[in-house]
């Protein structure tokens, strides 16, 4: 594959994840909000009265018991608690599960988390693409550094993006999530929007997608 390629190639993403309308109508009722930009197609980040975070991961429509998703999505918060020195983890906590409707045995996983905003530099946005683009192709973290102040320039000196590339953290983090999606059959899926920020600090929000 050319470093072009590399550069430019984009995942395709299929997640079948429902969010049953009740829940969103009872949420409305006492107060959240959410907007388009905060709504996937597997989860649904609302916004309480009080200004804290709620997300509702969804199932699959009529399943009874857990999702291949919401699985997925456990084994990312075990992980982030057991990672939580790492800078790029997301904060959660008070996170538990609920049948919807009562008695369907339809499940639903509801968290709280920290308020993160989304990333709208479009270099930054270009830049920690590039971690899932050359991990999941098998290259090194020594040739993204290369190519990277090859095509960055004199951008590649900027604080921020000294902040990314002045270790490996994100690169090792990139790889120890991308060694979890290969045992369980997932895929990293590690584009700009899954990742947010925390002030000035990159922060992993949903790393994987199950594999079609």
């Amino acid at each position: 594959m050319r470093i072009q390629e590399l550069f430019e190639q984009e995942l395709s993403v299929s997640e079948l994840s429902y969010t049953d309308p009740g829940i969103d109508k009872h949420l409305q009722s006492l107060g959240y909000t959410t907007k388009s930009g905060l709504k996937g197609k597997d989860q649904t980040t609302w916004i309480a009265p009080d200004g804290s975070v709620l997300k509702i991961f969804g199932t699959q429509q009529g399943r009874k018991g857990f999702s291949a998703d919401q699985l997925m999505f456990s084994t990312w918060v075990k992980y982030t608690e057991s990672h939580a020195n790492n800078r790029y983890m997301p904060r959660f906590s008070d996170w538990h599960s609920f049948e919807f409707p009562p008695g369907s045995e339809q499940k639903y996983l509801q968290i709280k988390m920290e308020r993160l905003t989304p990333i709208t530099d479009p270099l930054l946005k270009q830049i920690v693409e590039q971690f899932d683009i050359f991990v999941e192709a098998g290259r090194t973290y020594k040739y993204l550094l290369q190519i990277a102040k090859q095509r960055l320039g004199s951008k590649f000196n900027q604080p921020h993006v000294q902040s990314i590339f002045g270790d490996t953290v994100l690169w090792d983090t990139v790889s120890d999530l991308n060694s979890i999606a290969e045992r369980n059959s997932w895929r990293l899926d590690l584009h700009s929007r899954n990742y947010m920020l925390r002030g000035t600090q990159i922060v992993i929000v949903d790393p994987w997608v199950a594999s079609s």
